[in-house]
Order: structure tokens, then C-alpha cells, then sequence
């Protein structure tokens, strides 16, 4: 017996040794094509490493790869990586289970394209290969590049400065963490969660929020893939917050809103459903109802129409001058600061109607037409309302507003028939109390 606990004594002395010794004197890179061929073996992908490769057995087992290439056999790869390092949890392993205790990619560069059809340009993958096998307690991602084309339209993003720190029980999910990325100079941070969907996909929940502004985008459903082409169905909102600190320590004070719509999208066009938008605090919001639909491909555009039984815009701006001017003089500021503001990143057409709307302390009423924003700004298309004096106005023609001004060109029409009430309206005078006889009035 005690020869016996003497040898397996040893024998585990003459092991951590061996663990311990083996990174310094055995050159890892002879075992280079064993590990591509095992790679391409289970993936189905061609795998190739074409930097160093490090390994150790303690404290936990562990492989270092660099320069990796990932892809289809023949074809230029689709995923590259600075270097990649997979770490194994010890316990698990001996029980016959694989549990990455890490895993980081360093420097990966991911190409995604759809097709012309909206399909997903993804690798066919081995039909052995199962997402379930690996879990990863820890999953991160540094300095990333990811470049998303569009065949159908030729449209190209590219996310930069990628960074990803989270956990991934499976490649099935579910899976979460946050980060943040580069897109055109501007970073956003970002939250993910994601599980498997009843029926297949993946139900994901995702933030989204810039660093230089105050803004939250929240989008919350389920994606699939019907013969690649990626669906979502599910819901969307967009918040501004009264106040907000930004990435460089700035605290800024905003006037809040926020817009909420279910969502349903695929690689052609999205729907959105039940859109409610509400601007200003609670208590004196201006609150909008509607649809929209936005096209994308060559020629992207955006679609909508919004409707609101009542807008009382003095309480909604709560400007003590602006009920004291006359109510075309109020709402050729509001133009203004509309216009100065309201910057749009594709065309648009906003059909709005509006029951009653108080500005300058008078109302407007059945206010309806259309907004129109492209490349040379905003224009109103047979925008027309119901002043006093039965009065009704018709407008159409673009408008631009700026801090030093504001200009509006198009054809205009006036028809009312009671002149001096209308008048005295435009004054900012009481409408109702105006005196002399009902005169027409036609321009």
C-alpha cells in the first residue's frame, strides 16, 4: 500500500512538473495543422493560423492563436483575428465537459453582406457542429472592425473600435454584455441580452446610446431568419431625458420625448404600428398618434402619418412672451426653432392632422397637410386650417429657420368671411369682440 501511494505521489510530482516545464521547452507551432485540421473539422470552415501559437496546462488549460482566418474553403475568409485565446475551466474538463472560463479576440475584423434577395451571406457550417457544446463564462472582444454591406442598394456601414465584455452560456444563447462602437466618428455604447425563441430564432433585447448626446434606443423582440433573410418582430422606443451626463462628463438639460411603436423589419423595408409620440414633461405634453413605413434599398424614405385631437403649444413650449404675440408671429417662431433643429439623416413625408391648435393664445383649427424634409430641407405640401372670422388658410412652400431668421416661399390662399374679425385675429386682439359688419375677404 505504501509503495503504491508512493508511485502515484510521484506520478502527480513528475506531472505538475511536466505542466510546468512543457510551455518553455516544446514549440507549440509543430502542432499548428493538428489544430487546423481539428478547427475545419468541427466548423465545417476553413481555419488557418498563421501567427504563433502558445499553449500552457496550469493553472487551467489554455491556447493562444494568432493571426487567425476563418471562412469558407475557397473563398476569402470572412473573419480575422488579431489573436485569440481560449481558456478552459480545469473542474469541468475533467468531468468531460467544455466550459471556456475566457475566451478574447483581439483585433477581429468581420465582413457581413446581403445578398440581393436580403439574405445573410453567412458560411455553411459542419452538420456536426453543435452551438450547445461550448459555454463561455466570460467572452470579450477588443478593437474590433465589423463592415455590414448591402448588395441590393450598394450601401456599406462600418463599426469601428469595436468592444463586447460579456457571458455566453452557449453559441445557442442565452447571452449578454455591453460595449461600445465606433460609427462614423461617433461613439455609441450598447447593451445586449439574448435567449432562443420559442419556433426557433433568437428573442434579443438591445440599447443603444450615444455618447455625445442624450438620447436611448431600445429595441425588444425576436429575430429570425426565413432562407437567411433576418426578420424582427417586436417593439422599439426612442427617449430623450430631461437631463442627462455625457461620455466627456457634460451635464445637459433637454426638453424630454420619446416615441414608442411596434416593429416589424427585414432586409427591404419596416413597419411601424401603433407609433405614439409624447414631447415635454407629463404634464404638459403635446401627444401624437400614427403609422409610418420606411423604405430602404437605393432610394431609402421615410413615410408617416400622425394625427392629435387637441395641441396646446403655449403650454407645451411654456414661453411667458409667446402668448403675448400675435399667433402667426408665435408659430413663425415655432417654425423657426422646428426647422433650425429638425435634422433628418434620409428623406421624409410626415402627413399630419391636428384638431385644434392653440398657439399665441388663439386656436387653429382642423389643421391638416403634409411635411415634406429632403436634401434642400423642409416644405409644406397643402398644409390648410380654419382660422376665425370663418376663415380658411392654404399653404404650401419650404421654409428654413435659423437663430438670425426665418423665410418662407410658396403659394398661399385666404378665403374668410368675416375680414374684420380674421383681422383682428392676426393682431392678436380679442377675435370675438371685434366690431363693424361681416366683410369678405378673398386673396
Amino acid at each position: 500500500m505504501q509503495t503504491t501511494l508512493l508511485g502515484l505521489a510521484i506520478a502527480i510530482i513528475l506531472a505538475l512538473v511536466s505542466a510546468l516545464v512543457a510551455p518553455l521547452v516544446i514549440d507549440w507551432n509543430h502542432y499548428r495543422a493538428a489544430i487546423e485540421s481539428e478547427a475545419s473539422r468541427l466548423t465545417g470552415l476553413a481555419v488557418h493560423v498563421n501567427g504563433a501559437v502558445d499553449a500552457r496546462l496550469l493553472p487551467s488549460p489554455s491556447i493562444t492563436l494568432r493571426d487567425v482566418a476563418v471562412g469558407e474553403a475557397g473563398q476569402a475568409p470572412q473573419l480575422r483575428a488579431g489573436t485569440l485565446k481560449l481558456e478552459l475551466a480545469l473542474g469541468p474538463l475533467l468531468r468531460g465537459k467544455v466550459q471556456a472560463s475566457e475566451v478574447r479576440l483581439i483585433g477581429p475584423q468581420l465582413r457581413l453582406t446581403l445578398d440581393r434577395s436580403g439574405a445573410l451571406d453567412l458560411p455553411k457550417l459542419a452538420p456536426a457542429f453543435r452551438p450547445e457544446a461550448l459555454s463561455i463564462a466570460r467572452f470579450s472582444i477588443e478593437d474590433g472592425r465589423a463592415v455590414f454591406s448591402d448588395g441590393a442598394s450598394g450601401a456599406r456601414i462600418a463599426l469601428e473600435k469595436l468592444y463586447f465584455d460579456g457571458d455566453v452560456r452557449s453559441f445557442a444563447g442565452p447571452f449578454s454584455g455591453e460595449g461600445g462602437v465606433v460609427v462614423d466618428d461617433a461613439l455609441y455604447g450598447y447593451r445586449i441580452v439574448g435567449s432562443a425563441a420559442d419556433g426557433g430564432g433568437i428573442k434579443l433585447r438591445l440599447n443603444v446610446d450615444p455618447a455625445d448626446r442624450p438620447l436611448t434606443t431600445v429595441f425588444d423582440g425576436t429575430l429570425r431568419f426565413d432562407r437567411g433573410a433576418p426578420h424582427f418582430d417586436g417593439a422599439m422606443a426612442l427617449a430623450r431625458p430631461v437631463g442627462a451626463t455625457l461620455a466627456n462628463g457634460q451635464r445637459v438639460v433637454s426638453e424630454p420625448w420619446r416615441v414608442t411603436a411596434t416593429l416589424r423589419a427585414d432586409p427591404a423595408a419596416a413597419a411601424l404600428k401603433d407609433v405614439a409620440i409624447h414631447y415635454g414633461p407629463e404634464e404638459r405634453a403635446v401627444v401624437f398618434g400614427g403609422t409610418a413605413d420606411l423604405t430602404f434599398g437605393p432610394q431609402p424614405h421615410l413615410n408617416a402619418d400622425l394625427a392629435a385631437m387637441q395641441v396646446n403649444l403655449d403650454r407645451a413650449i411654456a414661453d411667458p412672451d409667446l402668448t403675448n404675440r400675435p399667433p402667426l408671429v408665435a408659430l413663425r417662431n415655432v417654425l423657426q426653432a422646428f426647422a433650425g433643429d429638425a435634422k433628418l439623416p434620409l428623406p421624409a413625408r410626415f402627413g399630419v392632422s391636428i384638431g385644434a391648435l392653440t398657439v399665441g393664445a388663439t386656436t387653429i383649427e382642423s389643421l391638416r397637410g403634409a411635411l415634406d424634409f429632403d436634401r434642400a430641407g423642409w416644405r409644406l405640401e397643402g398644409m390648410q386650417f380654419h382660422a376665425p372670422g370663418m376663415s380658411e388658410v392654404n399653404l404650401s412652400g419650404s421654409f428654413s429657420g435659423t437663430p438670425q431668421g426665418f423665410a418662407f416661399r410658396g403659394p398661399a390662399a385666404l378665403s374668410s368671411a368675416d375680414a374684420g374679425m380674421l383681422l383682428a385675429w392676426l393682431n392678436g386682439r380679442d377675435a370675438d369682440r371685434a366690431a363693424g359688419d361681416a366683410r369678405a375677404l378673398t386673396a
